[in-house]
Order: C-alpha cells, then structure tokens, then sequence
C-alpha cells in the first residue's frame, strides 16, 4: 500500500512586530494544522520534545524554505524506531498527545467520514478505508457499532522504503523500522559515502561523496507529530543547529 508524504512546508505571513507564519500542510498534525498561523519564538536552548522552525535548502536550489517539525534526539542520542515505537538512548518516548497515525478500517456499512478533518480518511474499497487518527479519534472510532476491525498500519522489519535515509548500504529501514542511529556531535569525523549522503546532506551541500568531515555543530533528528505522512529525518536527514530559527509554543 503506498501513501503519500505531505511536507510541512509554511509561508511567512505579515504579523507586525512579531514573526509569524502560515501552516500550509498537515504533517504536524493535529497538533498544528493547515491554515493555522504559528508564531515564531526564541528560547536560549533547544531541548527534545520542542516543536522548532527549521531552514531547509529548496530542492530547486533557490533558496531555502521554513519548516515546522518536532525535535525526538539530537548530537550523543542514539534514536531508533521499532514497530513504529520511537527510542531515544533505549527508552520510549511517549506519542505526542495530538499525534496522527495510520490506521487500516473494515466496516459493515459505510463509515461517515464528514466529521473527521479533511484528507484524514480514505477509501480504498467497499467498507475498507485508511485513516490518519489522533488518539482521541481512534478511541471514539472503535467504539463505533459499523466498525469490524480497526488496526494500526506498521511497516515490517525489512522492508526499505523509497526516499528513507540510511547510514550504512546494509540498512534496509522504513518508516516504522529505522535505526538505531548514533547521531555525531560536534568535533566527530564521519565518512562520508553515497549510502549515508542523504542523512547528512543538511552539512553537505558542496560536497562530494567519498569526504571525510568533521561534525562543526549540533545536530538535530526531527519528526512530524502526523507520523505516517510526514517529510521528516526519516527522509531528510539531520538537521544542523544553525538552520534552527525558533520554536512555535504549542497551546492546551
């Protein structure tokens, strides 16, 4: 089954004094969705668990985008993914509250899907449907008396998947499978191959392969909170301390 990623891509709105931008997809959802306005703030440091603006080179080579994603490790963690459970230094860390994930639908009737956001819920076929739920979502769906089964989509162990970064040409990883990864800090020397490129390709921008570089600052793994339909570090490695331009508080 293939879906497609949305990148959280947002677009600097006029706020006056203040720096603010427009949400233009839905891969922090549903913490912050398409349309929202967000504004950008400026804290001393950055710690896991913060939700950071990011610069990232346009694929074009035009300049560069604002991004919106959520920090999971950075520099001296090591982060791994297994059965689509996030680990950072072997510890689970817990889903974000209003996180998305995938979810496969059988029903016996028709599932109304007019009450859930827009592009949330597919069909696929008669009574089978996809479906990118909160936890809230999920809880009040499978109470449903039309529901048959409702079940969590993983990727299995093995399965690489197009666009995922990996560190080593035996990786085979995906979105639910990926890791464990030990992520340089500054003063570290790396190898740079055409296996691992990608994952630093934020340092890289007029290297070659075959390099040897030394880590110069922090570096960063982040994830959007709608986990299966996010452009995140799974797909665009990581992200360096410098290209960090604030964070976005979330409201209760």
């Amino acid at each position: 089954m293939s879906h497609f990623k949305l990148i959280l891509l947002i677009s600097l709105f006029a706020g006056g004094c203040t720096q603010t931008y427009k949400v233009t997809t839905d891969s922090m959802s549903n913490t912050f969705n398409a349309g929202q306005i967000v504004e950008l703030k400026n804290k001393a440091s950055i710690n896991r668990g913060d939700i950071v603006f990011f610069r990232k080179e346009h694929k074009s080579g035009q300049g560069k985008e604002t991004w919106l994603s959520r920090v999971i490790a950075y520099s001296g963690d090591t982060v791994r993914i297994k059965d689509g459970n996030v680990e950072v230094n072997n510890d689970i860390i817990e889903l974000p509250e209003n996180a998305r994930l995938l979810y496969s639908i059988n029903t016996s009737t028709p599932l109304e899907v007019k009450g859930f956001r827009e592009n949330t819920v597919r069909q696929i076929s008669e009574n089978k449907y996809i479906a990118y739920f909160t936890t809230e979502e999920y809880n009040k769906v499978s109470k449903w008396s039309n529901v048959t089964s409702i079940n969590r989509i993983i990727s299995s162990p093995g399965e690489q998947a197009k666009g995922i970064v990996r560190n080593d040409f035996t990786d085979n990883w995906n979105e639910d499978q990926f890791g464990p990864l030990s992520i340089p800090s500054a003063g570290e020397k790396i190898k740079i191959n055409q296996a691992n490129r990608d994952l630093y390709s934020d340092i890289l921008p007029d290297l070659q392969p075959d390099s040897t570089v030394t880590i110069k600052e922090k570096l960063y793994f982040l994830m959007g909170d709608n986990r299966s339909n996010a452009a995140d570090s799974r797909f665009i490695g990581l992200i360096t301390e410098s290209n960090i331009i604030g964070y976005a508080e979330e409201k209760p």
